[in-house]
């Protein structure tokens, strides 16, 4: 459970603003004080509310303004000496620059938009904002790392939201914003560039913005991860991207990148036996389609099936087959079967940072075709990167 005081109380359009501004004017201290000493006093509610068996699930949460970091630091600086904060971060979204957007609309009127852009160049222009949300998160990553809990810990840097801001209202290039927001590109948008540059400033958690818009033509807010709520996309997303008409979906599902410290994807061969060698598959990088092939014209047979399990044997299986795969107490998984002389597998692997370095071993039964089986080699498989 995290919790936050109200939402963006440094924005002036909020009437929490109008509050805090005028309760600071009362008790003549600044802005920041103001608002610090309510944080503090919900803190203390919560933790009144989570004590005992229930503390560990309590997280406080404490928000910034992605374009005036010393906002956020004033605020931490204010709070009581003691005060335990778990999260700290702004927003972050990347659009068109205003130059871009004053360029489309010159010469508009209420009938004609002669310099409006095409979805590409929407897209394109709000790519390049990225590289400038670096920065201004890495400001707010030192102020994370600066402040410190009563405990040495110091609070992670979680963005409250996130995400591509094609907000046109009710203006001419509108219309072609939110066709930006169903192109392909915008995959790459979210999965190469904005979650790559996050992570290379600490972001540790992203709370993506917003649900689900209807894109309808005459449509002015152009946020949404899903265009409606009878869409959907097939699971796991891997590489490369397969257009579904939700990209910002996909990239959401594809997960971040792994750590450079993750381990590598293996695939080490193993046989025994009289165990025909046909079984070749690749290492199984998360978050990427691992192709297998069983060459069948090494026994004749017509039909192939994968099977694995989490662990490597040799058991003797008859005819001088050796079963090479199998855990007592643990299902052995089947793929559906593919027929020859050479049978492919393509089969997607998640990109969950929970399998890396998960072992299993793989093997190949032939069948069909000729009278009794065979048992391939075996690939003894680790997921990474």
């Amino acid at each position: 459970m995290t919790i936050e005081l109200s939402n963006e109380i440094w924005n002036s359009g909020f009437p929490v603003n109008a509050w805090m501004v005028q309760q600071a004017q009362a008790n003549a201290v600044t802005n920041q004080q103001q608002i610090a000493g309510q944080i503090a006093l919900l803190f203390q509610i919560a933790d009144q509310v989570f004590s005992g068996p229930d503390a560990a699930r309590l997280q406080k949460y404490v928000g910034g303004h992605v374009k005036v970091p010393s906002y956020l630091a004033n605020v931490l600086n204010a709070l009581p000496a003691g005060t335990h904060t778990d999260q700290v971060g702004p927003a972050a979204y990347f659009r068109p620059s205003n130059a871009d957007i004053s360029a489309w609309l010159a010469g508009a009127d209420s009938t004609s938009c002669p310099n409006c852009p095409t979805p590409e160049e929407v897209l394109s222009a709000a790519r390049l904002s990225i590289p400038s949300i670096g920065d201004l998160i890495e400001s707010h990553r030192l102020i994370a790392e600066g402040y410190t809990n009563p405990d040495g810990s110091h609070p992670a840097l979680v963005l409250y939201e996130a995400g591509a801001n094609l907000h046109a209202g009710f203006q001419p290039w509108g219309p072609a914003a939110n066709l930006a927001n169903q192109l392909p590109g915008m995959y790459d948008a979210y999965a190469d560039d904005l979650v790559g540059e996050l992570v290379a400033h600490g972001v540790e958690r992203v709370h993506w913005y917003s649900f689900m818009t209807e894109f309808s033509p005459q449509g002015f807010a152009a946020y949404g991860c899903w265009n409606n709520m009878d869409q959907t996309i097939g699971l796991p997303v891997v590489g490369p991207y397969l257009d579904q008409g939700a990209p910002k979906a996909a990239a959401i599902y594809r997960g971040p990148p792994l750590s450079s410290n993750a381990p590598s994807a293996l695939s080490l061969f193993r046989t025994a036996g009289a165990n025909p060698v046909s079984l070749e598959i690749d290492p199984p990088v998360l978050g990427s389609i691992v192709a297998a092939e069983v060459d069948l014209q090494t026994t004749g047979h017509s039909l192939a099936s994968l099977f694995y399990n989490r662990a490597p044997a040799t058991i003797p299986a008859g005819n001088g087959m050796v079963l090479l795969t199998f855990m007592q107490g643990t299902p052995t998984q089947v793929v559906f079967p593919q027929p020859g002389p050479i049978a492919t597998f393509s089969i997607p692997v998640p990109n969950d940072v929970d399998l890396c370095g998960r072992e299993i071993s793989v093997q190949a039964l032939h069948f069909s075709g000729l009278p009794g089986f065979a048992l391939s080699n075996a690939q003894d498989l680790r997921f990474g990167r």
